[in-house]
C-alpha cells in the first residue's frame, strides 16, 4: 500500500501544487492584474480546439501602454489575462477589466476567470482582445 501512494504522491502532486495564476502590478495601473497560466482551462472565451499560452510581462506591458493612452480611467481598474493562439497562429491575448465593483462581490477573482452578463455587468467590466503580433486590438 505504501508503494503505491509513493507512486500516486511523485506522479501526481506536482498537478496540484501547480500555479494557475500569477498576481502583478505595473506601472500603468494602481490596481492589481492576474495572469492565468496556459494551464487553467476554465475560460469559456476560449474555444476547447485552440491552444493557451501564458501571457508574459513584454504582452502585458504592451497593452497597458497602449489602454492607458487610450481607456480613460483605465488605472483605477483590475485585470484579468489569458493567452490563446488563434487559427492563423497569431497570440491573441484576452484582457478581462474589472471595476472595484466586480473585485467585491466575486473575492475568487485572483483564481477564477470572471465573467458575467447583464446591466451591472456591461457598466463594471470591459473585455477587450489584443494580438500581439498585429500589435493591436480586435474584434475576434
Amino acid at each position: 500500500m505504501k508503494f503505491i501512494l509513493i507512486i500516486y504522491l511523485s506522479c501526481c502532486a506536482p498537478v496540484f501544487g501547480q500555479k494557475l495564476t500569477k498576481t502583478i502590478k505595473t506601472n500603468y495601473s494602481k490596481k492589481e492584474a492576474i495572469i492565468f497560466s496556459y494551464d487553467y482551462k476554465e475560460i469559456i472565451l476560449i474555444s476547447k480546439d485552440l491552444r493557451q499560452f501564458t501571457p508574459n510581462m513584454t504582452d502585458i506591458i504592451q497593452i497597458e501602454k497602449t489602454l492607458c493612452d487610450s481607456l480613460k480611467g483605465f488605472n483605477r481598474n483590475y485585470r484579468q489575462y489569458a493567452g490563446y493562439f488563434d487559427d492563423s497562429k497569431n497570440r491573441i491575448v484576452i484582457v478581462n477589466i474589472l471595476s472595484k465593483k466586480v473585485i467585491r462581490s466575486n473575492p475568487e477573482w485572483k483564481n477564477r476567470f470572471i465573467l458575467g452578463a447583464g446591466e451591472f455587468w456591461e457598466k463594471n467590466q470591459k473585455i477587450l482582445y489584443y494580438n500581439t503580433v498585429k500589435t493591436k486590438f480586435i474584434n475576434p
